[in-house]
C-alpha cells in the first residue's frame, strides 16, 4: 500500500510531528509512505526520510498556490498512491479535490483543529468536500474536536470518525545530571517544561507571568512561533531573563532529554484539539500541571477514573504558580501522577492509530 500524507506547513508542532511518527510506523508496518509539506516554515524534518516540502516559505499569492497545485499534482501522478492524508486547515481545504482528479480513491482529511477555530474558507471548503464524499473520511482527534461538529451537514457527520493520535515513548539515556548539562540548565533549580507553538493560544504568556511567585524555580520553553517576541520582552520585563530559557524548536529525538531534564511539565493552553506534548511529557515520567479545559481532562482520564494530571485555571498566574509550586512540594503526589501518566503511552499508542488509518483505507478500498 502506498500513502502520501500532505500536512500544510513544515514546523515542530504536534500535527506535524505526529504525521512524521505515523510515517516511520507505517513504513515499519510494511508500507510506502511519502510525506509532503507544501510550505516550509522550519526545517525540522528535512532530514527525515522520503519527507520534503514543496515551497520554502508560505505562498504569497495566487500565482504561489497554482505553483504549489501544480507541483503536488506532479507528485501525486508520480507516486500514483492508494489514499492520501491530509492534516492542516489549507491542507484539508486545497488537495481533497486535487487528489480525487489525479485518481487517488481514499481521502482522508484529520482535524487538528476545533472548527470554530478554522479561517472562513478553509472551514467551509472542508465542509463541502466532507459532505461531498470528496473527502472519504474526517478523521477527529479527539472527543472534544468530535463533539464540535455536531452541527455539520448529516453526510459530512456520516464520515467523521474518532481516532486519537499515538506517540512512541520518549526515552532518554541520560541521567538528570547530564541532560541538564546537555541543555546549560541549572544543576539544581526546580525546572518547568512547556513544549509547544509559542502562540496566544498555548498561553505562554501566563506560565511566564506565575513565575516570579515560584523561587528560584526555572523554565525552558521548548517552540517558535508569532509570540516568540513578546515572550522575551515579558520575561526582560519581569526581570527573568536568567530563568526563562528559550529553546526553540527541538529535534524529536532531542525532546526526550529535554523531558529528563525537567521537574514537571506545565501547559496553560487555552484550547486545544487533543495536544501531544502532556502526553508525551508523562509518558517520560513527569507529573502534569495542565489546564483545566475539556480536551486535557478527556486525554488525561484513565480508565480507573482518575486524572493524570493537575488542573489549573489557565487566566490565572497565581493559580499556574500554586499548582506548580504544590507539586514540586509534594514528592507523594509527584510520584502517584507519573505513575497515573506512564498509563498514557499505552492509552496512546502510534501503533493502534497507524492501524486504524490502515483500516479506513481498506473498508473504502474494498
Amino acid at each position: 500500500m502506498r500513502i502520501v500524507q500532505v500536512i500544510t506547513q513544515m514546523e515542530g508542532a504536534g500535527p506535524q510531528v505526529q504525521a512524521v511518527a505515523m510515517a516511520e510506523e507505517l513504513r515499519a508496518q510494511g508500507l510506502t509512505v511519502k510525506t509532503v509539506f507544501m510550505y516550509q516554515r522550519r526545517g525540522i524534518f528535512n532530514k527525515e526520510p522520503d519527507t520534503w516540502s514543496l515551497l520554502r516559505r508560505r505562498p504569497r499569492g495566487p500565482w504561489d498556490v497554482l505553483k504549489l497545485l501544480a507541483m503536488l499534482w506532479r507528485v501525486l501522478k508520480h507516486e500514483k498512491p492508494h489514499a492520501v492524508f491530509t492534516t492542516g486547515m489549507w491542507s484539508n481545504a486545497l488537495v481533497p479535490p486535487l487528489a480525487r482528479l489525479a485518481g487517488v480513491r481514499v481521502v482522508v482529511a484529520t482535524q487538528t483543529s476545533l472548527p470554530g477555530k478554522l479561517k472562513p474558507l478553509p472551514r467551509l471548503l472542508d465542509k463541502l468536500w466532507g459532505s461531498w464524499g470528496i473527502i472519504t473520511h474526517s478523521v477527529a482527534n479527539s472527543q472534544t474536536t468530535f463533539s464540535q461538529f455536531a452541527g455539520y451537514p448529516e453526510p459530512y457527520r456520516r464520515r467523521l470518525r474518532l481516532i486519537e493520535p499515538g506517540i512512541k515513548k520518549p526515552l532518554s539515556a541520560l541521567t538528570k545530571g547530564e541532560a541538564r548539562y546537555r541543555f546549560r540548565f541549572p544543576e539544581e533549580a526546580p525546572l518547568l517544561v512547556h513544549v509547544g507553538r509559542l502562540t496566544a493560544a498555548k498561553n505562554q504568556g501566563a506560565l511566564i507571568k506565575a513565575l516570579p511567585q515560584l523561587e528560584n524555580v526555572h523554565l525552558a520553553l521548548v517552540g517558535e512561533g508569532e509570540m516568540r517576541a513578546d515572550c522575551v520582552a515579558l520575561a526582560h520585563k519581569l526581570q527573568l531573563e536568567d530563568r526563562v530559557h528559550f529553546l526553540g524548536e527541538v529535534a524529536p529525538a532531542e525532546l526526550p532529554h529535554v523531558y529528563k531534564a525537567a521537574d514537571v511539565c506545565v501547559m496553560p493552553s487555552l484550547w486545544e484539539s487533543f495536544g501531544l506534548p502532556p502526553v508525551e511529557a508523562a509518558a517520560a515520567g513527569l507529573p502534569l500541571a495542565i489546564s483545566n479545559i475539556q480536551t486535557f481532562r478527556e486525554i488525561t482520564l484513565l480508565d480507573s477514573g482518575e486524572h493524570a494530571a493537575l488542573f489549573f485555571n489557565p487566566q490565572n498566574p497565581a493559580d499556574i504558580a500554586d499548582t506548580a509550586s504544590r507539586l514540586l512540594a509534594d514528592e507523594t503526589l509527584r510520584t502517584t501522577l507519573t505513575r497515573r501518566g506512564r498509563h498514557l503511552a499505552d492509552k496512546y499508542d502510534i501503533t493502534r492509530t497507524t492501524q486504524a488509518y490502515v483500516r479506513l483505507v481498506s473498508e473504502t478500498s474494498a
